[in-house]
């Protein structure tokens, strides 16, 4: 086996060697036409006004860089594929492979277009097979474009954003802001300015910097387009001393502030209660909003009554001799309408206006107060809803029977809860408590 891998070998470099010692001869063909091929690349594309050409024929390519980048070279060559040998031992080549027979020159037409010219004959020795793998082929490559201008730095601060339509601007260009605020809050400032940053010390006892800090060189005039947007034009000079060192470090510097909304509307005050909680769907609430509540009472407990008013805190007098109030007291201005929405839920509307003459001074401290209170689950039998079954219940029952004592008085007395006071009911609590002995 590695006799005849020798052998074969040796064959083939003495092809090679009469190949190279035969004479030269040219191929003319005016009518064969060569594919044009291109080399893959990134970053760009390049074109040809035509698929094939034939000798002596001229191509125009259209080169079309990719955003930010330019080409950089761009070749074209006569080229012929060399076919892989059909021995299964080797490895197939992973790409192909070009024997040059010619570079072709380009002329570059504009910034877009480049052409060139086959020539009207090939030389070389090529045998048919050879010619049928003839194929033009360019060659380009794109690079990045240098960046130019100055980068736009926005100082990103809390509760909002600002972005910028570029991330560098040229002297002379215009610049637009996108300014969105988180929720609550609003724009408060917004400035711009040229700016370079001052280089840290090469000094070793001093303590290095936390953050960049920055020479204004120009101020820039901001103009609102809108509520969320703002632009700034650079100037079409730099006027000041400024050393490459500096030029090279400076920013176009974007610094916003944002602020909290002012709160709008009548502030919810919730009253603690015991035995259970009451939340709000909102914090404050305006003329004509609807509040809806929410009802949770703790557990064994239900909810007994529940009310909402607008109403303003009555202030104390500022003399000194006068011990101060603990809490604070508050006008009933008007009741407000509770609609139970369902079993843990109440709703109320505010009205559209208040008529009462208030002064700037209890407008300042108006609110709506919602209260509730909570109260033991009934207990059947329980006719005082003191929480037991005992003979006080008995005995109280057994007066509203016998017309001593009103029934009105004891909504728990209908123990059956038939719709009335009788013997029947004293006779089921009597069973009640014996059952308890």
């Amino acid at each position: 086996m590695m006799k005849n891998y020798a052998l074969k070998a040796m064959l083939g470099c003495l092809v090679v060697l009469l190949a190279v010692m035969m004479p030269s001869t040219a191929f003319a063909d005016g009518n064969t036409s060569f594919p044009i091929n291109f080399e893959a690349t990134t970053n760009g594309t390049v074109t040809a006004d035509k698929t094939n050409a034939s000798l002596g024929e001229t191509v125009t390519l259209t080169v079309t860089p990719a955003a930010g980048y330019e080409l950089d070279t761009i070749y074209a060559a006569i080229v012929y594929q060399i076919q892989g040998g059909t021995e299964p031992a080797r490895a197939p080549r992973k790409a192909p492979l070009f024997l040059n027979l010619g570079e072709l020159t380009l002329t570059k037409v504009d910034d877009t277009h480049y052409s060139f010219t086959l020539p009207t004959e090939i030389s070389g020795t090529l045998t048919p097979e050879n010619i049928e793998n003839v194929v033009v082929r360019v060659e380009p490559l794109f690079k990045e474009l240098p960046a130019t201008g100055f980068p736009v730095s926005i100082n990103q601060t809390a509760n909002g954003t600002v972005t910028s339509d570029k991330a560098r601007a040229n002297l002379g260009e215009t610049v637009t802001l996108t300014v969105t605020p988180n929720e609550g809050f609003e724009l408060d400032t917004i400035s711009a300015s040229m700016a370079y940053e001052v280089q840290s010390s090469g000094e070793s006892g001093r303590a290095p910097r936390k953050a960049g800090l920055f020479v204004s060189v120009v101020s820039l005039t901001l103009t609102k387009i809108d509520d969320t947007h703002y632009s700034f034009t650079l100037p079409t000079e730099i006027s000041g001393t400024l050393t490459p060192e500096n030029i090279e470090n400076v920013v176009v510097r974007v610094e916003p502030l944002f602020k909290e909304l002012p709160a709008t509307g009548f502030p919810i005050n919730i009253i603690e209660t015991a035995n259970g909680t009451i939340t709000a769907d909102k914090a404050r609430a305006n003329l004509g909003e609807t509040v809806t509540l929410t009802v949770t009472p703790s557990t064994g407990y239900q909810l007994d009554t529940i009310e909402a008013y607008i109403g303003y805190e009555i202030t104390g007098t500022d003399d000194p001799a006068r011990t101060p109030r603990k809490a604070p007291i508050y006008l009933n201005v008007m009741d407000l309408s509770l609609t139970k929405v369902d079993d843990t839920h109440y709703s109320f509307t505010l009205p559209s206006e208040i008529n009462a003459e208030l002064t700037p001074k209890d407008l300042s401290s108006i609110q709506v107060r919602v209260s509730a209170k909570f109260k033991a689950n009934r207990i059947p039998g329980d006719v005082n809803e003191d929480g037991n079954l005992d003979i006080a219940d008995l005995n109280i029952l057994t007066n509203i029977v016998l017309g001593m004592t009103a029934a009105e008085e004891y909504p728990n007395a209908d123990i059956n809860g038939d719709g009335a006071v009788n013997t029947s009911d004293l006779n089921l609590l009597t069973t009640i408590l014996l059952e308890k002995q």
